[in-house]
């Protein structure tokens, strides 16, 4: 296999795994146990956390830039 041949093998590879990549809603990472004992540790409350990244939310356009 020829140095190229692996390096197109390998993006082919990351790209494959990123369509197939799933990631968890905001809900399912703050009902993570390692994540409420860090906020519990930090002492930040979840519903500020929620409060917080919907304020962020709102402030982008449909585009994703801030208003």
């Amino acid at each position: 296999m020829t140095p190229r041949t692996s390096q197109a093998n390998r993006k082919t590879a990351r790209e494959d795994f990123a369509m197939q990549a799933w990631e968890p809603t905001l809900d399912e990472m703050l009902a993570e146990p390692v994540v409420q004992l860090m906020m519990t540790v930090d002492g930040v409350d979840p519903a500020d956390v929620v409060t917080l990244l919907r304020q962020a939310r709102d402030r982008l356009d449909s585009d994703g830039h801030i208003r």
